[in-house]
Parts: structure tokens; sequence; C-alpha cells
């Protein structure tokens, strides 16, 4: 996420191990800002004065988010999405019970700030079972468990899945299912010029025993190259990392003045009354 670039720059000092990685300002090296002082003013369900602090910065850092956003200038937007792309494959008589068979989903777009999303997936198979379909990008695999019946195509919507990997890799996660193969067109038919009929910044490939192959396999995916906010933001923060680490220490320690206010606690910190409350802040 967008916010674990900040989150990273401003910590609680108390809960980073020796070996971790150490951020650029301590949230408790603040005055009067300790993992004490933080528990005395937590509710109940921050759990601790610990995770009060983490929850401050995470808070923090959603608000500096949205003022970063205001430096795009006027006149300038952020696509939502460059391409859109669904496979017109159709299902042959033929099948595989190969491991690790099924499709390869490219993204060959030229930005550095899109993710790939597998939108929807149709699917079909010869075999009938309880079967796990594995989106895997080499990052954190997703599993879509299904029931299917033999040569009926099943169709699974609201996928939703986007990563930041080019390649991702379609099949089942368990052996001997036979998966149907496809007949996919290579052109348009438009006129003598042969176009190619996929998108210019998504590529299916087939996938046969875990490599790439002509022929694909089972599966007919819809995908997407979606503009990535989380990049462009993480890209204006690393250029000045003081400079926004300083802008989300201060604003954690608002925010965690801010609730002398309207604590409940009845302690040292959370029992003055409201003027010396504000005083304090």
């Amino acid at each position: 996420m967008v916010t674990d670039c900040l989150k990273d720059l401003v910590n609680v000092k108390e809960l980073c191990a020796a070996d971790a990685v150490q951020p650029l300002f301590w949230l408790d090296d603040l005055e009067g800002v300790d993992r004490i002082a933080l528990s005395q003013v937590s509710k109940s369900s921050n759990g601790s004065g610990k995770e009060l602090g983490l929850q401050l910065i995470d808070t923090a850092s959603r608000f500096l988010m949205a003022d970063i956003e205001t430096l795009v200038p006027k006149g300038y937007t952020i696509k939502s999405s460059l391409n859109s792309f669904c496979n017109t494959c159709t299902y042959t008589g033929l099948s595989s019970d190969s491991t690790f068979t099924g499709v390869v989903v490219k993204n060959i777009s030229s930005s550095p700030n899109g993710y790939l999303s597998i939108d929807s997936l149709k699917v079909m198979v010869s075999s009938s079972g309880d079967y796990n379909v594995v989106l895997d990008d080499g990052i954190a695999p997703k599993l879509i468990p299904g029931t299917f019946t033999a040569n009926v195509e099943k169709i699974f919507t609201n996928i939703n899945f986007k990563t930041t990997a080019k390649t991702i890799k379609i099949y089942f996660l368990e052996p001997d299912v036979l998966v149907t193969a496809l007949n996919c067109p290579t052109s348009k038919s438009c006129g003598c010029s042969g176009s190619t009929a996929q998108s210019k910044d998504i590529t299916v490939k087939g996938l046969l025993n875990n490599a790439e192959f002509t022929t694909q396999y089972g599966f007919v995916p819809c995908a997407s190259v979606i503009c990535s906010v989380d990049n462009i933001m993480c890209n204006i923060v690393n250029q000045q990392p003081r400079l926004f680490a300083v802008a989300l220490l201060y604003k954690s320690a608002s925010l965690y003045f801010s609730e002398f206010g309207v604590t409940t606690r009845n302690n040292r910190n959370a029992s003055f009354d409201s003027e010396e409350k504000e005083a304090k802040r």
C-alpha cells in the first residue's frame, strides 16, 4: 500500500527489533510521548499503548497522503486504467492432465506504474470435482476454490487480483485435472494487415508443465493494466523522505495530543481539566 512508504519513515521505538529497518524518526522521541503515555490515553479497542502508537502513525499517513495528492498540478489526472483485454478463445475437444498447465497473462506495458489485474475468468475442464485455481504472480499467489463439472464452463467474476508482477500464471493446484485445450485467434480479419488480436499492453500465452507453450489450456481470462496511484505517490515520497518523515512525525504527535480532549480515561495524562488539556497540546 502507498501508506507503507510513509509508515516506514516513523515508528515506535519499543516495537522495533535491533535488526529491523530503522525509521528516520521515532514517535516516542518527542517530548511527552512514550509507550506509558500512549497507554494512558488508549481505548480498549486499541489494545495497548504500542498499538495506539502504530494506529496514530497509520492514520496520520493517510491524512498526509491526501495532502500529497494536492501536489498533482491542476489540470492533470491519473487514468484509472491503461488497457483491458478479454481473451476470445474457444474450447476444443482435446485436453491435458499435465501439472502446471493453463495460461500465462503478461503485462507488456512500458509504464512503471501499472498493476496487472485479473478481473474475471472462464474455465473448462474434462474432469469433475472440487479443484483450486491458482493465480500465481510469484509474489502472493491466490487460490480460487470451485466445484467443476466435466465439459461445463464455469465463470468466476469480480476476482480483483492485482499485482505489481509482470506475469501471472493460471493453473490448477491439484494434479491430474484434465484441462481443456483452447483454440485462440492470432489475427483480426481486417483486410491484409494481419493486426494482432491481443492488446498492446497485455498478452496471453499457453502454459504446459510450468513452461510457456503455443497452445493455451482451460482458462479464458479478462485482464487489465491498472494505473497505480500508490507507485506515483511513493516516488514523490522517496525523492524527499526526510521532509515527509518530519511531516508524518508531527502529524502523528498532533493526533496523539488530540486524544486528550476526548478520552474518558482516568489517569495522570487523561485526568486534566479542559484548560490543562488544551495547554498541554
